[in-house]
C-alpha cells in the first residue's frame, strides 16, 4: 500500500495502518461471457478504432460512450469463433490497456468473447467517539465511485483508493489545503461586476470544447453552464443569460481561424452572442503547440475587447496523470498550458478561475481525481462539472455556498478530522 504521508504524522500507530491494510477487501471484478462482438480490420488506436468490450465502457447520458483504461484484467480475454479459439496476432489484435480489438482478417458469423473487468471503490477509515477507528467500505463503480456518507458520530480521517488490480492507496485527509477556491477578481470584470451591481441584464457566453458543451454530465442541467447559472441565481441575480457556444474536440486555434479543419466552430457564434462576459475552457489547448499560446490567447483578449466584454478564462481539469506528465494522481499540475494561463492572466487585464487548482487540491481532500472523469480519461463527471461552476462563480464575485436546489451534481461531502 502507498502513500504520500507518513502515519505518524496523521498520529496513527503502525499496528493501526497494518491492521487497516488487512481489513480492506480487493476490488471487485465482474465476468463477461459469450459477449459478441463485431472485430473491424485493422490496429486498435485507444477510443477512436476497434471493439470496445462493452463490459468496460462508459456512458453517456445512457448511451455506449468509450472503454475505460485500466478496466480490462489483462490475459483474461478469450475470442471465440465456433468451436475455435481464435489466437492473438493470428486473429485478432487488441489493447487491453484501453480495452479494445481488431480483427487481422473477416470472420464469416460472430465471434464471441469472454473475459473480466474490474470496479473502482472508495473506502473511508473514521473516528467514533472514544477514540476509535472504523472501515467504511464504498459501493464499487466502473470509473466513478463515491466514498461512504459519513454519519454525525463519524469523522473522516482518510479515504482509501483501491483501483482495479493494483494496491490500494490511502489518502490522508489535509483540511487546511482543500478548501481553497480561485479569489474574486471583480477588478478584471468591471462590465460584470457594474451589471450585477446596477441590476442590469447581464449576458454570458460559455466557449469552449466538450466540456463546455457539457459531455459527460449526466444531464443537461448538470452541466457547468448550467450550474453557472444555478450559481447565479442563487445569488439573487435573475437577470443573467447563459449562452454556449462549443464544439467537442475543438480548440482556440480553430475558433480563431489559425486551424483548418472541418470542426463545425464559427467565431460568429460568439460575436452574434453579444456577450457581455466571455467564458473561455479549452482543455483541448494543452495539446497544441505551446508556441502559439502567446498569440492565441493575445487574440482572445483583442477580440474581448472588440466585443466591449469582459474575459475569464479557465485552467483546465486533470486528465490521466500519464497525459498530464504525471505519474501518481498526488503528483502537483506539470502542464505547462496551465502555467502559461496563469502568467498570462497576471499580465493582462483577463480574469482566471483555477479549475486546475481545484482538482489539485482534491487529493488533500481524500478525493482520487481519476474518480471523478467519468469516460476514466479526460470528461469529468457532474462532480468534475460542479467544480468549474464553482470556481468561475468565485472569480465573478458569488458565493459559491449559496443555497441551491438539490443536484446529483453535488460534491460528496465528509466531516475532517
Amino acid at each position: 500500500m502507498s502513500s504520500e504521508w507518513s502515519p505518524r504524522r496523521q498520529n496513527l500507530p503502525i499496528r493501526d495502518i497494518v491492521e487497516l491494510q488487512r481489513e480492506i477487501r480487493p476490488a471487485e471484478s465482474r465476468g463477461v461471457f459469450d459477449e459478441s462482438v463485431d472485430l473491424p480490420l485493422g490496429t486498435p488506436d485507444r477510443w477512436r478504432f476497434g471493439w470496445a468490450f462493452r463490459g468496460v465502457m462508459s456512458d453517456f447520458r445512457g448511451v455506449d460512450d468509450t472503454a475505460v483504461p485500466g478496466a480490462l484484467r489483462r490475459g483474461s480475454v478469450r475470442l471465440r469463433h465456433g468451436d475455435r479459439e481464435l489466437v492473438v496476432v493470428e486473429d485478432y489484435l487488441i489493447d487491453e490497456d484501453w480495452g479494445v480489438a481488431t480483427g487481422v482478417h473477416e470472420f464469416q458469423y460472430p465471434v464471441c468473447a469472454s473475459y473480466e473487468f474490474g470496479l473502482l471503490r472508495i473506502d473511508s477509515l473514521v473516528a467514533v467517539k472514544g477514540g476509535a477507528k472504523e472501515l467504511l467500505r464504498g459501493l464499487s463503480h466502473l470509473s466513478n465511485p463515491y466514498p461512504p456518507t459519513l454519519l454525525a458520530h463519524q469523522t473522516l480521517i482518510a479515504n482509501i483508493y483501491v483501483p482495479y488490480f493494483g494496491e490500494p492507496e490511502i489518502l490522508w485527509l489535509n483540511r487546511h489545503r482543500s478548501d481553497a477556491r480561485s479569489p474574486s477578481q471583480r477588478s478584471k470584470l468591471p462590465r460584470t461586476t457594474d451589471k450585477l451591481a446596477t441590476g442590469s441584464s447581464l449576458r454570458v457566453t460559455c466557449m469552449g470544447d466538450s466540456v463546455t458543451a457539457g459531455a459527460s454530465s449526466s444531464s443537461t442541467e448538470s452541466a457547468y453552464p448550467r450550474l453557472l447559472e444555478e450559481a447565479f441565481r442563487s445569488n439573487h441575480y435573475s437577470g443573467v443569460t447563459i449562452n454556449t457556444v462549443a464544439v467537442a474536440g475543438s480548440n482556440s486555434a480553430q475558433w480563431l481561424g489559425r486551424q483548418s479543419g472541418d470542426t463545425g466552430v464559427a467565431w460568429a457564434e460568439v460575436i452574434d452572442s453579444k456577450p457581455d462576459l466571455l467564458i473561455v475552457e479549452f482543455v483541448n489547448d494543452a495539446d497544441i503547440d505551446g508556441n502559439l499560446w502567446q498569440e492565441l490567447y493575445s487574440e482572445l483578449t483583442a477580440r474581448s475587447s472588440e466585443l466591449n466584454c469582459d474575459l475569464l478564462i479557465t485552467t483546465p481539469h486533470f486528465t490521466r496523470p500519464e497525459w498530464m506528465g504525471n505519474e501518481r494522481m498526488s503528483d502537483p499540475d506539470r502542464r505547462p498550458y496551465v502555467r502559461f494561463l496563469r502568467q498570462f492572466c497576471r499580465d493582462q487585464p483577463v480574469a482566471l478561475a483555477d479549475v486546475a487548482s481545484a482538482w489539485e487540491r482534491l487529493y488533500d481532500s481524500g478525493i482520487p481525481y481519476l474518480t471523478l472523469l467519468r469516460n476514466g480519461i479526460n470528461h469529468p463527471d457532474d462532480r468534475g462539472h460542479r467544480i468549474y461552476a464553482t470556481e468561475v462563480a468565485a472569480t465573478i464575485g458569488l458565493n459559491p455556498n449559496a443555497p441551491r436546489r438539490a443536484s446529483s451534481a453535488k460534491m460528496p461531502t465528509q466531516r475532517s478530522a
